[in-house]
């Protein structure tokens, strides 16, 4: 582990996390969290009883489980998981590409009655936990890549 911390990741780590059991959440709940979250499809499905939102948000939540570790390891918080400099370039992202419709969002919120504005709200976490991966990954010295 290295000595020197990246608190750039060991945020990236924290949103992660708090986007992972944000998904767990939404098992527990059912669906009307799904819905709040924008997934009205599986929002439906699951009050109908079906297993598949849960499979799907569990697959989604260890997704982020993973981008967590690798922040973290990143972050000199835990030994370097395979390819951590560059995984956590491609995490970064892949959270900041899902962060850009913030712009869409933001013209919705504005433009049509009605438009959720926590969409925008996502979007911009999104975008800023993007930013603390690629940020965070580019302070990570080569060598421990």
């Amino acid at each position: 582990m290295s000595a020197e911390r990246n608190a750039s990741l060991d945020f990236a780590a924290a949103g992660s996390f708090t986007i992972a059991l944000a998904h767990v959440v939404a098992i527990v709940v059912g669906g009307p969290a799904y819905r709040y979250m924008g997934a009205e499809p599986l929002g439906a499905l699951a009050e109908s009883g079906s297993w598949v939102p849960a499979i799907v948000t569990t697959l989604v939540t260890m997704v982020f489980v993973v981008f967590g570790l690798y922040a973290l390891a990143g972050a000199g918080r835990m030994p370097p998981l395979p390819w951590t400099r560059a995984t956590l370039f491609i995490i970064g992202a892949v959270y900041a590409l899902r962060g850009l419709v913030v712009i869409g969002d933001v013209v919705g919120s504005l433009r049509v009655p009605g438009y959720p504005a926590r969409r925008a709200v996502f979007s911009a976490i999104s975008l800023a936990i993007g930013l603390l991966y690629v940020f965070g990954a580019a302070r990570m010295p080569r060598r421990e890549s």
